[in-house]
């Protein structure tokens, strides 16, 4: 449906009638806005990837959609049983729409934006509201973050508009200030180690994920539950490899065969962030210039991906090693 797909994977994978333990502040204020009739249409989700923003906007909806809610209590839950409630589990639910990428696509277009207005627009058919998830939003072409504007601003009837976003520079100025922007940073790593832990009952796994997600637990949970830890591992391993000059540039870049694109970069960043903490002075600092350059240069990479541009992967995968490869001056 023109990038379109409805809630089956985060019914499924991100709804719960409990928020996560460390956004419940975070809900609270929204709900209070909610009881006296002051909740924006339009919010900006803000934070690191992984960090459970994803499923916030999941939980608010399911409080927004479920028919027996009650707004005047002192504690606002879906009582995950009325229609409402089921409908948003099973990812049917007619108010509600989550919009992403569509499969094989980074990017989300003018088209499937219309469509979402289009959506906004019309009156709701269960309940008093409507609720659209754009995720991630700085995956919006400049025409459609365009074409979005006026329904940001003026979102019709009780609609509720939730821009999911990674990398809020990403987004246009235009969008960002017609939102109410929340900022999820990552927990404290004691709380989301114990929340990982009891979500995959295996302490050992749970650490040695969220030390490998600093600190995100859905992004832990993601790689302990699809068997992606060892994987990345080993990108950053043979990264590593390549910046200490202990493996070559075509060496590394061959063991990278296979790897997305973005992952690669996001693990390269990790690296390069670790490397330059490592610094001890501002001497050191100096003979680090062109590490510091490929810093920013992956930053750039990596920001063309989350926007959709096609870049040639096998050519920049190669550049990047070689650039990692030269880096860091002799004896380092």
């Amino acid at each position: 449906m023109n990038g379109w797909r409805y809630m089956v994977f985060e019914a499924q994978s991100l709804y719960s009638p409990a928020v996560l333990p460390w956004q419940k502040g975070t809900l609270d204020h929204l709900l209070g806005m909610y009881r006296s009739n002051r909740l924006p249409h339009a919010l900006l989700l803000a934070g690191p990837a992984g960090c459970g923003k994803g499923v916030f906007a999941a939980s608010l909806a399911s409080i927004l959609l479920c028919r027996a809610v009650d707004a005047s209590g002192s504690d606002i839950a879906p009582c995950g049983s009325c229609e409402g409630c089921n409908l948003v589990q099973a990812g049917s639910h007619g108010d509600m729409r989550w919009l992403a990428p569509e499969e094989g696509k980074r990017a989300i277009g003018v088209e499937p934006i219309r469509e979402a207005i289009r959506f906004v627009q019309q009156t709701a058919g269960y309940g008093e509201h409507k609720v659209l998830v754009i995720s991630p939003a700085e995956a919006m072409t400049t025409a459609a973050a365009n074409a979005l504007l006026k329904t940001l601003e003026e979102p019709a009837g009780n609609s509720v508009i939730c821009l999911v976003c990674h990398q809020p520079s990403d987004l246009p100025a235009t969008v960002r200030s017609r939102c109410q922007t929340i900022t999820f940073p990552a927990p404290a790593f004691e709380s989301g180690l114990a929340w990982l832990q009891n979500e995959l009952g295996d302490n050992d796994q749970a650490y040695r994920a969220l030390k490998l997600a600093e600190g995100r637990p859905i992004e832990a949970l993601r790689l302990a539950t699809t068997g992606a830890v060892d994987g990345l591992v080993s990108i950053r391993e043979t990264l590593s490899s390549v910046l200490n000059r202990t493996h070559s540039a075509t060496t590394a870049t061959q063991r990278l065969a296979g790897a997305e694109l973005d992952i690669i970069l996001a693990a390269a960043a990790v690296i390069v962030e670790i490397k330059l903490k490592d610094t001890a002075s501002l001497e050191d600092l100096g003979r680090y210039r062109q590490l510091f350059r490929v810093r920013d240069d992956i930053e750039q990479w990596s920001g063309a991906v989350r926007r959709g541009v096609n870049l040639a992967r096998d050519g920049l995968v190669a550049h990047l090693c070689n650039r990692l490869y030269s880096a860091l001056p002799p004896g380092v």
